[in-house]
């Protein structure tokens, strides 16, 4: 039996690695030093596009367990796309082409708000 490269199941590995990454990168995104230093600023990045926005007082005293909570929702909301495949696939590489264009067409000093440190 011959195998393909771009069947169901590898959709699905590809997928799952994806939305992997994604959870581990906004991890990283809202502890960064970048984070730290828009809150000094009171500015954070927001959860769903990682762009900087204003902070809310709801903000400054959410509880540990509430910013788990989104965090659990924000990823798990996506988490079933993955069964879609190799249109996950297709619309998480299209997104990150999105975004790159939008962030090198940015002038250089803007460029550095759009980086993870």
């Amino acid at each position: 039996m011959e195998t393909q490269v771009f069947d169901y199941e590898n959709g699905l590995l590809f997928a799952f690695l994806l939305w992997l990454a994604y959870a581990v990168l906004l991890v990283i995104s809202i502890n960064s030093r970048l984070e730290r230093n828009l809150n000094r600023m009171g500015q954070r990045l927001s959860w769903f596009t990682l762009t900087p926005k204003q902070m809310d007082v709801d903000d400054q005293s959410r509880s540990t367990l509430s910013k788990v909570l989104k965090y659990l929702f924000i990823v798990g909301i996506s988490f079933p796309f993955i069964f879609l495949s190799w249109v996950y696939v297709a619309m998480s590489i299209g997104t990150f082409i999105k975004r790159r264009s939008i962030r090198s067409r940015a002038p250089g000093n803007l460029q550095c708000l759009n980086h993870v440190e």
